[in-house]
Order: structure tokens, then sequence, then C-alpha cells
């Protein structure tokens, strides 16, 4: 059985390399993408006074409550610090449905008093800790 005459530009041909007969990926023909830098966010926070002292809260995450096809309730955690030191939060509040410029000085001044002293991330623990071992029945 005679070997079948391949034409000179088909991949297979003999007279090409393997690196000549692979198609050339997309990524190497375009030029690379300009890299955004990372820029800081503008965390929402403001000064208030609370009793005898000044105040900075800020707001730290949002997030939405709900099961389901339920409507969701917006969460907005607050962070309360000592304005000569705004970056040491103190005291920490998670309300529902409003945002920090939604909210009168009053109203802050409440809160503040509702607060609990502030965590770092290290020592929270689960809302649900054994959601994932039950997968998530059994409630």
């Amino acid at each position: 059985m005679d070997q079948p005459v391949l034409p000179p530009e088909s991949p297979a041909s003999s007279d090409r390399t393997r690196e000549e007969a692979t198609p050339t990926p997309v990524r190497q023909g375009l030029e690379p993408a300009r890299q955004d830098r990372f820029r800081n966010a503008e965390v929402p926070s403001r000064v208030f006074q609370g009793g005898e002292e000044e105040w900075a809260v800020r707001e730290s995450g949002w997030m939405a409550s709900g099961r389901g096809s339920d409507t969701r309730v917006p969460m907005v955690l607050l962070l309360f610090a000592r304005r000569a030191e705004p970056d040491q939060p103190i005291q920490e509040i998670l309300i529902s449905g409003r945002g920090l410029e939604e909210l009168t000085d009053q109203e802050l001044s409440v809160l503040l008093g509702r607060s609990r002293p502030y965590r770092a991330d290290q020592g929270r623990k689960e809302v649900f800790p054994d959601m994932r071992k039950k997968g998530g029945k059994g409630l």
C-alpha cells in the first residue's frame, strides 16, 4: 500500500515542524491589557457628637438577609471609633435597611449606646457552625 501524498500546505506535511503545525494561541497575538492599579475605595464615614465625646463612624460591610425567593433585607455593619483614632474601632453594630448617609446624629448616638464591643475577625464565631455538617437541612 502506498502512502498518501499530502499537499505542502497541510499541517501534517513532513517538511513542517511541530511548532509550525500548531495553531497560534489567540492570547499570544493580543497585546496585554493595561492593568488598573487597585484604587482605595471611599468608605462612607462621618463624625458625630455622642454624649460628651466626638465619634467617627464608618460602614464596614453590606449584606442581605433572607431565604429563598423572599424579599431580602439589606444589612450594614457600622464601626464606631473615637475621633482621635478613627482607624481603631471600639464598638460595632449591625443594622437593617439604612446606610450611614440616611442616619441622623441623634440616631447614631442611640446606635452607639446599643452597640457591642468590637471584636477583630479572629474572635468571631460562625453564626450556624453546624450547617455544613447537616448540609443545610434540619433547621
